[in-house]
């Protein structure tokens, strides 16, 4: 077994570690774009609502298709410069990330979808995002940071991660006791909200 499958294989496990429930009786592929030309995407990681489905014929000629399930695709460029501990951060925070897409798609369909150089990546998926990382480190690996993740930031001219993860803070305990389907079912604290608002605001402020 190389060094990456091992890493996607442990990629694999903390995403049944933090989503256990919602994954029960379903597949979990974490896929790297060199398996086949269809896969290759402009971006260093990406999933879709149906991307095991779409995929299905590729998964079952390489012997891989398990069922429907949550599905995601990494940069075989990116993964491919990495080694170590910077690998399998990588690959645990992208393969974190993307789920964190898959679990706030329902919530997205149904909220008009907020536009930015943080689009996709506002309150549903942060709220997601957060929690997961919160349980991958209590169930996973102590070390894993927000921004292994990449939860908010400059990158999508978002204030730190922390301050996101201070918001959220009143359902910290919460993100331990409940399952992660009930957990995303809750309102996000108005702080929350709020500091995604200011957050906005200011990046509109500064493009008149």
């Amino acid at each position: 077994m190389t060094e990456l499958q091992r890493t996607i294989e442990e990629a694999t496990g903390a995403l049944r570690a933090v989503a256990g429930d919602w994954l029960e009786g379903l597949a979990t592929y974490v896929l790297v774009d060199s398996l086949d030309h269809r896969l290759v995407r402009d971006a260093c990681a990406w999933t879709s609502p149906v991307l095991d489905f779409t995929m299905q014929s590729v998964l079952e000629s390489h012997g891989l298709w398990e069922g429907p399930g949550f599905a995601c695709v990494l940069s075989a460029r990116q993964v491919g410069a990495l080694s170590g501990d910077r690998l399998r951060r990588f690959v645990v925070g992208a393969s974190i990330h993307e789920l964190s897409h898959w679990l706030s798609f329902a919530e997205h369909s149904k909220a008009k979808r907020s536009t930015g150089p943080w689009s996709g990546h506002d309150v549903p998926f942060m709220r997601a995002a957060i929690y997961c990382t919160w349980r991958a480190r209590d169930r996973h690996d102590p070390s894993l940071t927000t921004e292994d993740v990449a939860i908010a930031g400059f990158d999508y001219r978002l204030s730190n991660p922390g301050r996101y993860e201070q918001a959220l803070s009143p359902h910290y305990g919460l993100a331990h006791q409940l399952p992660l389907r009930e957990l995303m079912q809750l309102a996000p604290p108005t702080r929350f909200v709020e500091l995604f608002n200011a957050d906005a605001s200011e990046y509109w402020r500064r493009q008149r």
